[in-house]
């Protein structure tokens, strides 16, 4: 993987000068093998160049899912994640697993309900502790299991609880581990927030992908023009759960109604005028849980109205086009 498009075009071209140069002010050195290791160098120069391509800009609103997406195509096209960035997407799961039982303890407080007994004190070692470890991990699985929890978590939309929750809390344990090292499906649930700009590189069939992921919050969006030039085409993620969801940044706007309307003004850009659109909807799954068990097709219905029939006795979506 390579962040920098040019960074091995740059550089060779020096080398090929130092060898010429050694060629003649270093007389031990022989003319015929740096002649032979200069014209490899020329001729791998020329090779690069010739290569084409791909600039891929991914581009979303915040929590669509573009970073899982560059991680799925690093495990995909190349030799995946190395021991160092597992261990420290570890250690992001850690603080992602203790963060998201410490919010429903908040919201359990906020919204007045209780939990067990008998789990009081499991609570307060959660609200007291900074790291996680195995003992922490019981507490967490057993609070987990708790109604009051369970009521706060269906209050996950309205206080922003991210939709990795439950995966951490089924795994406390193994993350707590203090010799977890992260899989590959750990590491595309870990939840991280993009900013700046972010490039990939990946080789295939003999060209060559350029990924760009920009953070995809209100504050990082002026950003995105710095990624327009020489884009060969967009990846525009919406993530399908967001429709009954609220924007961190305002908690009022709606999140598919915000994808929507940033779809529409980027789509227009003069930028984009010759640019290819790779429309891409994400999170499927979540989708059809919201509209299967958590009965989500109401608050879809209100959003969509006048595309969306819904059959109750299926609660099957049929999209009118």
């Amino acid at each position: 993987v390579s962040t920098q498009s040019t960074g091995v075009q740059s550089r060779v071209p020096l080398a090929a000068y130092n060898l010429r140069k050694k060629n003649f002010n270093m007389g031990c050195v022989s003319s015929s093998i740096v002649s032979s290791e200069s014209l490899a160098i020329d001729a791998q120069i020329r090779q690069d160049q010739k290569k084409l391509i791909i600039r891929l800009l991914l581009l979303g609103t915040g929590d669509s899912g573009k970073s899982t997406l560059l991680r799925q195509m690093k495990v995909l096209h190349t030799s995946g994640f190395h021991t160092i960035e597992r261990q420290k997407f570890a250690e992001l799961l850690k603080l992602n697993t203790l963060d998201a039982i410490k919010t429903l303890v908040r919201i359990t407080k906020l919204e007045n309900f209780r939990v067990s007994k008998n789990l009081e004190k499991a609570l307060k070692r959660v609200e007291d502790s900074e790291t996680l470890d195995l003992n922490l991990a019981e507490d967490i699985i057993a609070l987990w299991q708790d109604k009051a929890i369970q009521k706060a978590w269906r209050l996950k939309n309205k206080y922003h609880v991210p939709s990795t929750a439950p995966y951490c809390f089924q795994h406390a344990m193994r993350i707590a581990s203090p010799m977890f090292i992260a899989t590959d499906d750990d590491i595309f649930r870990a939840k991280m927030k993009t900013t700046g700009i972010v490039e990939a590189m990946f080789e295939k069939d003999g060209a060559c992908f350029n990924f760009i992921d920009v953070g995809g919050q209100r504050t990082e969006r002026r950003k995105w023009i710095h990624c327009f030039e020489n884009v060969t085409s967009v990846i525009y993620l919406v993530a399908l759960d967001s429709f009954d969801m609220r924007l961190v940044e305002d908690n009022i706007t709606n999140r598919m109604e915000d994808a929507l309307e940033n779809f529409k003004e980027t789509t227009t850009l003069d930028y984009f005028s010759r640019t290819s659109w790779i429309l891409f909807l994400n999170k499927s799954d979540l989708f059809e849980e919201k509209l299967v068990r958590d009965r989500g097709h109401v608050a879809l219905q209100q959003l969509f109205l006048s595309l969306i029939h819904i059959s109750e006795p299926t609660r099957q979506a049929e999209i009118s086009y």
